[in-house]
């Protein structure tokens, strides 16, 4: 499925009824946008109140489009504001969905769901999105073919997903092996100084990437590059409309979600770190393995680890300070097994890519161990209410 950029344009748009075209072309450029039909079904089922199946299952589905609409706003609006500016709106508004769906998910007293959704988009992106990408390019250059990628932007993102994956395994480790001597307080307190600690991290790699390595960067050819469709407002407008259908779309889900947890006895587990990841990312991860077909390795590895690490380090965080506003704290170990699992996806993705030459086999071995990870949470015992 085509995923497209913004158009290429020989001058900018700045009249009404070119701004009214643009918009017409924000919302006929793709295909996927036809799943916008799921929306007002998903709140009329909620309205309703239809089964929860139902509920649940067209306003995961809208999401989809929503996610794609955010996502193509962000990159024409950054066009306008530069590498700088470019960069910031896409850690503001790069992993919006999932941010409001697991802060309605904390706020609605499901905090497993909250952090199972974050961690579940990072696990996707690492095994699932990356393996693809492998696997799916590594083939189209032959069995015995390889993937070349940056090396020094490749490290750059591993070693950053690596230190906070480790930072994360420390709250592991006071919630389990230091349960017994550690109050609630100071765990409470750790996560908090890991939250604010991996925002500061987040801002040094922001800073590292767009200033340190743009002198790598080739010059753009102005002729052929490309002007945005929006006007700063219109790009504005577009924004904050979405989120506004993602924010009720995301509390009408969680909603449905409870009751599927009680009634349909589902796990929240393999919902919170399947299902809802898997939704939420799908435009980011069609368009990562189109990239990788392309023999693009560079940028599909800035969608999926670059992804990967901005939710572990900016929207994992945001979740945590949010719950600490709002009274209701999340601690980073709650849930070993998900902390345990991060990390040890971390390490495998770090250990595959450290040459730089990437093939089929690797995309093998990263895909297996998602589809491991996927069975293991379906057949965790459902948890009675």
């Amino acid at each position: 499925m085509d995923v497209p950029t913004p158009q290429v344009r020989q001058a900018p748009r700045s009249s009404l009824q070119e701004e009214a075209t643009g918009l017409y072309h924000l919302l006929t450029s793709s295909k996927i946008n036809v799943l916008l039909l799921c929306l007002p079904a998903g709140w009329a089922c909620h309205f309703l109140n239809t089964p929860d199946v139902a509920t649940f299952t067209l306003n995961l589905v809208a999401l989809v489009p929503l996610a794609w609409l955010l996502g193509w706003t962000t990159e024409d609006l950054s066009l306008r504001c530069g590498a700088v500016g470019g960069g910031l709106i896409n850690a503001t508004f790069g992993n919006a969905p999932e941010l409001i769906l697991s802060i309605i998910a904390l706020l609605h007293g499901l905090p497993t769901v909250a952090l199972a959704s974050l961690l579940g988009s990072v696990l996707s992106n690492l095994l699932l999105v990356l393996g693809s990408c492998f696997f799916i390019g590594g083939m189209l250059q032959g069995i015995g073919g390889c993937l070349l990628c940056d090396m020094a932007y490749t490290t750059s993102l591993c070693s950053a997903m690596l230190t906070a994956a480790s930072m994360l395994a420390i709250n592991a480790a006071s919630s389990s092996v230091g349960g017994t001597l550690y109050t609630a307080g100071a765990r409470t307190a750790l996560c908090h100084a890991t939250a604010i600690l991996l925002i500061l991290l987040y801002v040094a790699l922001l800073i590292s990437i767009l200033w340190t390595h743009k002198l790598d960067a080739p010059d753009e050819d102005e002729e052929n590059a490309e002007l945005p469709t929006l006007s700063i407002l219109g790009a504005l407008l577009v924004l904050a409309t979405t989120t506004v259908l993602v924010t009720v779309s995301s509390e009408f889900l969680v909603d449905a979600l409870k009751g599927l947890i009680v009634h349909a006895k589902v796990g929240e587990e393999f919902l919170g770190l399947i299902v809802l990841p898997l939704a939420s990312n799908a435009t980011d991860h069609m368009s990562a393995v189109t990239l990788a077909t392309k023999n693009n390795m560079n940028l599909a590895l800035g969608c999926c680890l670059g992804s990967a690490v901005q939710v572990v380090m900016v929207v994992l965080p945001v979740l945590v300070l949010t719950g600490w506003a709002a009274g209701r704290e999340v601690e980073l170990g709650m849930e070993v097994s998900f902390i345990l699992i991060t990390v040890l996806a971390t390490l495998v993705v770090c250990h595959v890519t450290r040459l730089g030459r990437l093939d089929w086999l690797q995309g093998a071995y990263l895909i297996s161990f998602y589809v491991l990870i996927a069975t293991y949470y379906a057949l965790l015992p459902h948890k009675p209410e």
